[in-house]
């Protein structure tokens, strides 16, 4: 059943995506993806085209379904780090 599960989140994925317009967006963008092996071999998953100012990607191990749920600790280090990050580098320029 796992199969077929797959192939309807496919064809929703593509029917969303065939629907949405893509947008310049004026900033950066913070990536997290799973360790899973994917479609396509560029770790920014062609989010470069739409980041201004790039894209800044954290692989995290394990499964794109279970990113969030399995790996909820190690996403969140990582997001408070680059959260930090950000705020350090809003502050200098004030």
């Amino acid at each position: 059943m796992a199969v077929a599960d797959d192939m309807a989140e496919l064809v929703n994925n593509t029917a969303a995506m065939d629907r949405t317009a893509a947008t310049r967006y004026p900033g950066s963008i913070i990536l997290f993806h799973s360790s899973e092996k994917i479609r396509d071999n560029r770790s920014d998953l062609c989010w470069d085209q739409i980041a201004a100012h790039g894209v800044d990607v954290h692989e995290i191990a394990g499964v794109h379904r279970a990113l969030l749920r399995a790996n909820v600790a190690e996403v969140g280090r990582r997001l408070k780090e680059r959260l930090g990050q950000v705020h350090s580098d809003a502050k200098s320029v004030l």
